[in-house]
Parts: structure tokens; sequence; C-alpha cells
């Protein structure tokens, strides 16, 4: 085998850790929320029941026409800043379900985090 064989496994093999073992890795760790806001820049597509949970809340002109959670300078429209600390104003029962459960996903082999939160960034 040369040189360059070798390297294209080891590639192979890292491709296979990042995307399929890393998340099932990180599961087993236990999270703590760092309150840093980054979940709070990514797109919630929201269902006919979600809407209508935030508008019993007393929220208007929260989602955009392709039901998504509206953004304001790229951030969810609920998400509050308090001395460097974010939190979200809705209630936990009207919140979104992807929001309730982030950065749990469920996965092909089980529960798995995602890894684009900054708690799993060391």
């Amino acid at each position: 085998m040369n040189f360059l064989g070798i390297i294209d496994i080891i590639l192979v093999i890292l491709l296979i850790y990042f995307i399929f073992i890393r998340g099932y890795v990180l599961a087993r760790r236990k999270f703590t929320c760092l309150r840093c806001g980054r979940c709070c820049r990514l797109t919630v597509n929201l269902t006919e029941e979600e809407i209508k949970k935030i508008k019993k809340a007393g929220y208007k002109d929260f989602f955009t026409k392709k039901n998504e959670l509206r953004k304001v300078n790229g951030y969810c429209v609920f998400l509050t800043l308090d001395k460097g600390i974010t939190s979200c104003k809705l209630e936990n029962s009207a919140k979104p379900a992807i929001c309730k459960n982030f950065p749990l996903l469920h996965g092909l082999y089980g529960k798995k985090y995602d890894t684009r939160c900054n708690a799993f960034k060391n």
C-alpha cells in the first residue's frame, strides 16, 4: 500500500467519525447549557399546532410566510439577553419541540447531540 492509499483510509475514518459517531459519543456526556444563544440562530420550522400555542400565549407576528420563527438581527425573535445570559420569552409549554429538546436529537441508533451547540466545542 502506498502513502496516498494510507492517507485516503485515514480521511475516510475521520469522515465517518465526524459525520456518524461523534454525536453519539457526545450523547454519553452530561449536557450543561452555556446560555450562549447559538441555538437561537438556527432556522425553526413551526407546525400549525406550535403556531397556535404561541398565539395562545399572546404573541403576534412571530413567524414568516414559510412558517419559520422570525429572526431579528439573525437571532430568534423570542431571545432575550440580560447581563450576558440569554433566555427565551416563551413559556416551556408554548416552545416549539426543537427548542425544548435542543441539542438532543434522535439518530439512527438512539439519542445524540447536535454538535453545533457550543457546549460541545471543547
